[in-house]
């Protein structure tokens, strides 16, 4: 079984678990991209600063649309009969006959563990506590970027003027909402299969932010940046993300 990894965020619990394993001759790939795998063994929770939280629904999500057919075998605490579940206090002989028996990513059963699930911690990060959620927030800033940028350039309008209108009271609704959710919910984002893409977008979205002053040296950058499409490109991410993650899962 040389096509096994072994993911959680617990790396005493893995470490255990993997010396157990190896002592019967499993093998565990030190690859740690889950769509390089046909096996997953999979250890929830995860431990959140000291708060525990369950990610397998949003890896088996992930599974389903980058690696349908990965069969992903969750090891808990909770004494639970499921085909893609193993109880550690339970640990079966071979891992071989768990897997033969586990469904692919594609078709498996919806797994229901006890405590907190790392899918609605994503929802609650689009949809915030407020009237307005971060998508909305962005979206309405990107035609505000792109009208900026028509009057800068081709109507050679005032800088100062155009942010005071145009661009501040969008990016204090847009940027800054985004950057203080980042604060609050990196920590529980880093471990998402997506959170590269989540970086870029972070990355781009404050980079934008830093930079968007009254100031000559704002305007230049803004004129040269092409601050609209690169808004537009980190809102698409985020667009497709929450589509996939929190709009449609199975």
């Amino acid at each position: 079984m040389n096509d096994l990894t072994f993911l959680g965020n617990n790396h005493k619990v893995i470490e255990l678990i993997r010396a157990h394993y190896n002592d019967r001759g499993v093998l565990f790939s030190d690859n740690p991209i889950i769509t390089d795998h046909k096996k997953i063994l999979f250890f929830d929770p995860f431990d959140i600063d000291g708060n525990y939280l369950n990610y397998h629904s949003v890896y088996r999500r992930y599974l389903q649309l980058h690696n349908p057919e990965a069969k992903m075998v969750v090891l808990g605490l909770w004494l639970i009969d499921h085909p893609n579940y193993i109880d550690i206090f339970h640990l079966p002989d071979s891992l071989e006959d768990v897997f033969s028996r586990a469904k692919t990513a594609k078709e498996q059963c919806t797994l229901t563990l006890g405590g907190e699930d790392a899918g609605d911690t994503l929802k609650s990060f689009f949809s915030g506590h407020g009237d307005k959620s971060l998508m909305s927030s962005l979206i309405n800033l990107v035609p505000a970027l792109n009208t900026s940028h028509y009057e800068i350039v081709c109507n050679n309008e005032d800088w100062n003027y155009v942010f005071e209108k145009l661009i501040e009271p969008y990016s204090i609704s847009g940027i800054e909402q985004f950057m203080q959710r980042w604060g609050n919910y990196h920590n529980i984002m880093e471990h998402m299969p997506f959170y590269p893409e989540l970086l870029v977008v972070k990355d781009s979205i404050e980079d934008i932010g830093l930079h968007l002053k009254p100031t000559d040296e704002s305007k230049t950058w803004f004129i040269n940046s092409e601050v609209p499409s690169r808004l537009n490109r980190a809102v698409e991410t985020l667009r497709q993300i929450e589509s996939d993650y929190v709009g449609n899962k199975p």
